[in-house]
């Protein structure tokens, strides 16, 4: 046979095999694709059920008359500082990271600067919380184990205390716990897509809070390196860090040093481990009881299935690392971590307990008992749980001595200040305060940091400000440590108007406009 004809043959055979080899995987894909839009869609629409109801279970909330907590309080005022064009940390003190504030702010906007506009933020971390923990547990577990993780997140009462006020805990889990939901399917499949976004998760959680995100960029990072793909496991906390001083950059690296780190190195008290530790109990069995009891009832029936049976499971193979972050075991690091690190915190407050919310629902899911005692369990916790999340579901008013201080508070110029170490009653009051003491909390009182902390002879420089029309003393530990402020509240024009909380009005107030 000629060569020509030879070379004709060869290149139709090898036309024909790529022809095949085409046809065999558009065969494949076109077997698959329906099945998979199937259940990629419905994976949507559960994520988007549960993050509904997570929307619903916070509207209460989002429309309470009143300041829910202190943080509440502080934030919202700090949201009308910068409607009066004060920026963070330059003019308004933020304990929070950089991202913090400029998030409230579109919150605000968002709402179109009605009252309780600022607390949408909280609404949409809700949501995101809830879909994170699902999508994470589609990653390691069935459909109805995921969409109980989900729904006992969205109900979960330790974030719902986070995501219902606005405070910085809620936003932040909800960032840290989507870089542990993206790095769990970058575990599966591994891409540079995927790891841009953990790394702008990461950044953005580290934005807000540092120490109680750690253990979750921890968790995410590892399973980045997992894949060893080592260009995405440097970008991850070489990106992160760098998204913390691009968002730093418009308010000043020192300002935010100041506010963001440096106020939390103080102390309010030499708290014990034990004291923590009881604190995460009783929150956990009274806000998420219905989390507990199907964790105890679960880890039980588990623990007792291991000593029946004498088997242990056989790791995986492969590096330490692979063994460590094989199936769920992934979830026991992540929870263990953030349990150390709240019981050795100091201090620790009950909104820091929302770190543990993700990794112990998705442990819960895992281990949880048949069906039947699910739905039982829960009928018979949920009422105790309904009743102390009552102030969230059903919010009441102020009380009488509060809501006298609201009153006289909104009777005073529009556009006056209040200088008050209970920032909710001002806010809720629909009035401004210098932005300086939109956080008037006991760390800086007694704050080593001369640029943030609150004195005495500063509050009182402050009082005299022409636009200052009231003073609220409603703390002993706050405003209420100064024992010379009452006298010399009054020796610059102020008289007292009520008592518990102490109200100090100035006489013939006019604010300048």
């Amino acid at each position: 046979m000629p060569s020509g004809e030879r070379r004709y043959h060869a290149l139709q055979r090898a036309s024909a095999i790529r022809v095949g080899a085409y046809g065999s995987v558009w065969s494949r894909v076109t077997t698959i694709t329906p099945a998979a839009l199937v259940h990629t869609r419905q994976r949507w629409i559960d994520a988007g059920l549960l993050g509904l109801a997570a929307i619903l279970v916070r509207i209460p909330a989002l429309l309470a008359p009143t300041n829910l907590g202190y943080d509440d309080g502080g934030y919202g005022l700090a949201a009308i500082a910068m409607r009066q064009g004060f920026d963070p940390f330059r003019d308004i003190f933020s304990p929070q990271g950089p991202l913090f504030l400029p998030l409230v702010h579109v919150a605000d906007l968002a709402g179109f600067e009605a009252i309780d506009a600022p607390r949408l933020i909280g609404l949409v971390a809700g949501a995101m919380v809830t879909i994170a923990v699902y999508f994470a547990a589609r990653e390691l577990m069935d459909r109805p184990r995921a969409l109980l993780a989900g729904a006992l997140t969205a109900f979960s009462g330790v974030l719902l205390w986070t995501t219902g006020p606005l405070t910085g805990d809620g936003s932040a889990a909800a960032f840290a716990t989507g870089a542990v939901a993206v790095a769990l399917a970058y575990r599966r499949a591994p891409s540079t897509m995927k790891a841009i976004a953990i790394t702008l998760l990461a950044g953005c959680a580290l934005s807000i809070k540092s120490l109680l995100v750690g253990p979750a960029l921890l968790i995410a990072w590892l399973l980045v390196i997992n894949g060893k793909r080592w260009k995405h496991a440097v970008m991850v906390p070489f990106g992160a860090v760098a998204t913390v001083a691009l968002f730093s950059l418009p308010w000043g690296i020192g300002n935010v040093f100041n506010d963001y780190i440096a106020y939390h190195l103080d102390k309010t008290a030499d708290r014990k481990p034990l004291a923590n530790l009881d604190k995460l109990i009783t929150t956990f069995a009274s806000r998420d009881t219905v989390m507990v009891a199907l964790a105890l009832i679960g880890f039980g029936c588990a623990l007792w299935q291991w000593n029946r049976t004498g088997r242990i499971r056989v790791a995986a193979r492969g590096t330490r690392l692979d063994r460590c972050l094989n199936g769920t075991r992934v979830l026991w690091w992540w929870a263990g971590i953030v349990f150390v690190i709240l019981v050795m915190q100091d201090p620790m407050f009950r909104n820091h307990l929302t770190a543990l919310v993700a990794p112990l629902a998705l442990l819960t899911a895992r281990y949880r008992p048949s069906w039947r005692v699910v739905v039982v369990t829960v009928v018979i916790a949920l009422p105790f749980q309904v009743m102390e999340l009552r102030p969230l579901l059903v919010p009441g008013g102020y009380s009488q001595d509060d809501a006298r201080v609201v009153e006289a508070i909104s009777a005073l110029p529009a556009n006056a200040w209040v200088l008050s170490d209970e920032p909710g009653l001002v806010w809720r009051a629909r009035r401004a305060t210098d932005p300086f003491y939109v956080d008037a909390s006991i760390l800086r009182i007694h704050s080593n940091v001369e640029a943030i902390k609150i004195t005495e002879d500063r509050l009182v420089e402050s009082a005299e400000n022409p636009r200052v029309c009231a003073v609220v003393i409603g703390s002993k530990v706050r405003f209420g440590s100064f024992e010379g402020l009452p006298r010399r509240l009054e020796e610059i024009g102020y008289s007292q108007s009520s008592a518990s909380p102490t109200l100090y009005t100035r006489k013939s107030c006019s604010p300048p406009p």
